[in-house]
């Protein structure tokens, strides 16, 4: 009896998938992968009495792994092309008369989802990776019973892919024939341990360190307010720069302590000569200009000695920036001098 589907005695009903898989095999049809989008093509059959036949006109409804129901729904974004930029419209099924979904397109138009397959029951489409249960129904004059298909749609290896989800390997995972992760499972790396030595892709990075980047390398960090990056690189004379800023040139002049341990902070040190100036008694004041001046007459102390003769001198401190050096009576001697402070 025509429309009756298949049963074994006793048993259940026979899969309908692995019907149209024997039926695939049969008729020599294959399922076609591509990049970027996957393709599916196959064939809507209907049970007849003497087996199987093609169901032209059959109502091709493609789902979401989610798909439930005859047809199935919520709907997925199929497309006609391997780009994926031509997606089919969604719709809601018009019956017109005998003809359960009148405004469905007829493949191999695919301008809506569902679509009819033709009049020898091929169909296919375009969708992004991943599982698409899809369901095939009568459209009014097919003779076809309900059936549920399931379809994975892999990525193909040749081409650019987004994939979500843990990926297992069995193997290590190469890259342009080198190895990039040698063990028999990846995982998501977190709360992992990464061992080896990071080198850019950049030409001529360095030699040595456990990250090796080239002269154009930087490390960014997004910025706190989320509207730019803060790089962190080297400028044409191999300084250090931070979000395009000079970073400050350090010079360790070691630590100061007062006599109770007392520690002086960030300290400098001032050393030059100057001539004394004849007179009763004979003197010369300092000046102390830009970054040699200190905060004021109590953060700093200084030394002199006399490099003409072996004569006493006196430093008064006047303020941070200037002091005096008082010697013997009519001399015009060369002193030396050393102070240090903060």
């Amino acid at each position: 009896k025509q429309g009756r589907i298949l049963q074994k005695p006793g048993a259940e009903k026979i899969s309908v998938r692995k019907l149209a898989s024997a039926a695939l095999l049969f008729l020599g049809a294959v399922c076609l992968l591509f990049g970027q989008g996957s393709r599916r093509d196959d064939i809507a059959f209907k049970n007849i009495v003497t087996g199987m036949a093609a169901a032209g006109g059959a109502l091709i409804t493609a789902c979401t792994s989610a798909g439930a129901g005859i047809p199935c729904t919520p709907l997925a974004t199929i497309y006609s092309d391997l780009a994926l930029t031509s997606a089919a419209t969604n719709i809601t099924c018009t019956r017109v008369g005998s003809d359960f979904c009148t405004n469905a397109s007829v493949y191999p138009n695919l301008a809506t989802n569902p679509f009819k397959a033709d009049a020898n029951g091929n169909y296919g489409f375009y969708v992004s990776p991943g599982r698409i249960v899809v369901t095939i129904t009568d459209s009014g004059t097919t003779g076809v019973q309900s059936k549920v298909l399931t379809y994975t749609f892999p990525c193909d290896p040749t081409q650019s892919c987004t994939m979500s989800g843990l990926r297992n390997f069995t193997g290590g995972l190469q890259s342009g024939g080198v190895n990039v992760v040698d063990l028999s499972s990846v995982q998501a790396l977190t709360n992992k341990t990464v061992t080896g030595t990071f080198i850019s892709g950049s030409a001529n990075p360095a030699n040595i360190g456990a990250v090796r980047l080239a002269t154009g390398d930087s490390i960014a960090w997004e910025n706190f307010a989320g509207s730019g990056s803060l790089s962190f690189a080297k400028n044409s004379s191999d300084q250090l720069t931070f979000g395009g800023v000079l970073l400050a040139t350090f010079t360790y002049v070691g630590k100061t302590y007062n006599a109770a341990g007392t520690s002086a902070g960030n300290p400098h040190s001032v050393i030059d000569v100057a001539t004394l100036v004849s007179g009763t008694p004979s003197t010369v004041t300092v000046t102390l200009s830009g970054s040699a001046a200190f905060a004021s007459s109590a953060t700093y102390q200084c030394l002199a000695t006399d490099k003409s003769n072996a004569s006493p001198l006196k430093i008064s401190l006047t303020n941070g920036s200037t002091f005096v050096i008082t010697g013997p009576n009519t001399v015009t001697d060369v002193v030396a001098f050393w102070c240090g402070g903060t």
